[in-house]
């Protein structure tokens, strides 16, 4: 606030310094531009110079205000899949309304992971056994474009799985890690925009960045993202903003991270028409 008043000082002398020089350039040419015609110009130079500085200090406030009560919002919903969660899928697909929509509706469980996913800002990091989701591959695609850094721990045997999408999101642009061990690789969690990992991501770029708000979430359950997790077990899921869950999860996500092994996809053979 005080460089903006500072930096109006400046401009509203440098204001009345171009307007005496134009009133002395001019001579008699203009006898009309007098002292009260300078006094009005630089009221009105004043008025604008003060809206703005007031437009500029209640965008700042506003943007102050969305990140505190973004920062201070808690989170936590509990998705149940069983046996119910067909029906409301099935109603969905014959056009009958999702008004009366289940609890235990597996489209309104995925949405409402979707719904996280396009909130990130900075970062998601993905620890899951297997992956088959299309809509959910659809959101992490937005997300890679708005620039949003993905890395995914996954088991190795699982990538060239029947439906696998962790193949796709590495095509895509997905840093992609597997345990160097045969033990299985079995979490099924996400984590977006932790505070750690923001910082981190913000420090490793080397030079200013507008910061924008973002929320740390996270989701961890013990469904596998597939049409069978989320569609015909008996499953739950968690989606929530407790900073100690995110801090724990995020943790043991870097650890993996650090300890597991880039995935290469394997190249293709390169068949030979010459006799051996």
């Amino acid at each position: 606030m005080f460089l903006l008043f500072l930096s109006n000082n400046a401009a509203l002398s440098r204001a009345k310094t171009i307007v005496e020089k134009v009133s002395i350039r001019n001579g008699n040419g203009i006898r009309k531009w007098n002292k009260s015609n300078q006094v009005s110009v630089l009221a009105s130079l004043k008025s604008c110079i003060l809206w703005t500085t007031l437009g500029l200090a209640g965008g700042a406030f506003l943007k102050y205000n969305i990140y505190k009560r973004n920062s201070n919002r808690e989170v936590l919903k509990i998705l149940i899949f069983n046996e119910l969660s067909f029906n409301c899928p099935s109603r969905h697909v014959k056009n009958q309304g999702s008004d009366h929509c289940s609890k235990y509706c597996c489209r309104r469980h995925i949405q409402q992971i979707i719904q996280q996913i396009d909130g990130a800002v900075y970062a998601i990091d993905i620890a899951i056994y297997t992956f088959t989701i299309s809509e959910l591959l659809t959101a992490f695609s937005r997300a890679l474009s708005r620039g949003v850094v993905i890395r995914v721990i996954t088991d190795l045997e699982m990538i060239n799985s029947s439906g696998s999408k962790i193949l796709t999101l590495f095509n895509s642009g997905a840093e992609v890690r597997t345990p160097a061990s045969t033990a299985m690789m079995h979490h099924k969690f996400l984590v977006i925009d932790e505070d750690s990992r923001v910082k981190q991501l913000l420090q490793c770029r080397g030079k200013p960045t507008k910061l924008q708000a973002s929320f740390g979430i996270m989701f961890y359950g013990s469904a596998n993202w597939t049409a069978q997790g989320f569609n015909g077990n008996w499953e739950n899921g968690v989606i929530t903003s407790d900073k100690l869950l995110l801090s724990r999860f995020q943790t043991e996500f870097d650890r993996m991270w650090e300890s597991f092994v880039q995935f290469s996809p394997p190249k293709p053979k390169r068949f030979s028409n010459q006799c051996t």
